[in-house]
């Protein structure tokens, strides 16, 4: 589709046009002069039908993945990321400019083409259908604070996977100790609100499962984890 666009820019078929955003700043447009080629129209027939694609792929793993996540989970702690805010582009005014532009815009294209946004959703509005406990933790200091010791220091992320506390010397996977820390914090926001959850994983909507007077262990894998602490 480039090459075919580059074509017509030199024919004069097409042109860039300026057309301001809701932001107020100016974009180039590729706008054709004349009627697109029927090559052109075929190769956009192809690259939407191959992005329907992509897009059907990703929804139907965000579902399986957030399915498994509300039947088998009591309580699901999730970091509050705002994507929205994360994949804005670096471009910044003619005044003030950008720096990293195109390393952003990479970046972004990553975030978005994982579908954390779609995912959240997803796991939101089944733990309500589940009767299931949705929290959502501030990002803030996650990935800097030690799940073991409580240390925080940006020195403690040796780097993007790595992750050594300066305190107490602890190692981990990055994503692994930030993870364990949202969970900690979770459990913690509803211990203060006086949220804690009795149901059983598994009950769909909520349910309150029959207790058996001769079963004296906890009932679900989360109410194990919290007897351990």
């Amino acid at each position: 589709m480039q090459r075919q666009r580059d074509a017509a820019l030199r024919d004069g078929r097409a042109r860039f046009i300026s057309q301001k955003t809701r932001s107020g700043k100016n974009k180039r447009r590729f706008r054709w002069i004349e009627q697109p080629s029927k090559q052109y129209l075929k190769t956009l027939k192809q690259l939407r039908k191959v992005e329907q694609t992509r897009q059907d792929s990703m929804r139907g793993y965000q579902h399986r993945v957030s399915h498994q996540l509300v039947r088998d989970h009591q309580i699901i702690c999730i970091e509050d990321t705002k994507t929205a805010n994360m994949t804005r582009s670096a471009k910044g005014t003619t005044e003030e400019p950008g720096t990293n532009v195109r390393q952003k815009a990479g970046l972004n294209r990553s975030i978005l083409a994982q579908g954390w946004y779609g995912t959240r959703t997803k796991i939101e509005y089944k733990s309500d259908w589940y009767g299931r406990q949705f929290v959502p933790v501030p990002p803030a200091h996650t990935s800097q604070r030690c799940s073991k010791c409580n240390y925080m220091d940006a020195g403690n992320r040796v780097s993007q996977t790595a992750f050594k506390c300066l305190s107490c010397g602890y190692p981990s996977n990055a994503d692994v100790n930030a993870a364990e820390n949202i969970r900690r914090q979770g459990l913690l926001i509803l211990a203060r609100a006086g949220d804690l959850p009795g149901r059983t994983a598994g009950d769909p909507r909520g349910q309150q499962a029959q207790h058996n007077p001769s079963h004296d262990g906890p009932r679900c894998t989360h109410e194990l984890a919290l007897t351990n602490e």
